[in-house]
């Protein structure tokens, strides 16, 4: 993921980097149990995104289903984050682990509690790009206040 890759160069190398056969086992079995532990992957075509500005996510809470949690995981020098068996790579921060802790409690959080709690490691622009990249995902729900 860009977001969190200074450059090209360093994009492309995250990419490149070996993991070993123990680290592949645990991501597949944290991939199918992101998706409530049903093999077969979503069927995005399924998924109905309206598109989102940070102003209206700003006035929205963001919650999961129930049974697809949200994971994270180090494999390493980067990170993974699962929604619903699909991956996304990005370099070790501190809102993929933050996101997962949020909203696997069950509730309902407030967009700006995220916000705020990677206020000044994170940029508000990419809290919310990957916010909907999620959602297109299928692994989050925005809701109004």
């Amino acid at each position: 993921m860009r977001l969190f890759a200074p450059d090209d160069k360093s994009f492309a190398a995250v990419a490149e980097q070996p993991i070993s056969l123990q680290e592949l086992v645990q991501l597949r079995r944290l991939a199918v149990r992101s998706n409530g532990f049903i093999i077969t992957p979503p069927e995005l075509s399924t998924v109905v995104v309206a598109p989102v500005n940070e102003a209206e996510l700003r006035l929205s809470t963001l919650r999961i289903h129930p049974c697809c949690p949200l994971l994270c995981m180090n494999l390493g020098s980067r990170q993974a984050l699962l929604i619903r068996r699909r991956v996304i790579w990005g370099r070790p921060n501190e809102l993929f682990a933050t996101l997962c802790e949020l909203l696997n409690s069950g509730e309902r959080v407030p967009y700006e509690v995220l916000e705020r709690s990677v206020a000044g490691k994170i940029s508000p622009a990419a809290v919310a790009e990957l916010v909907r990249m999620i959602v297109r995902l299928g692994g989050l729900l925005i809701e109004p206040l």
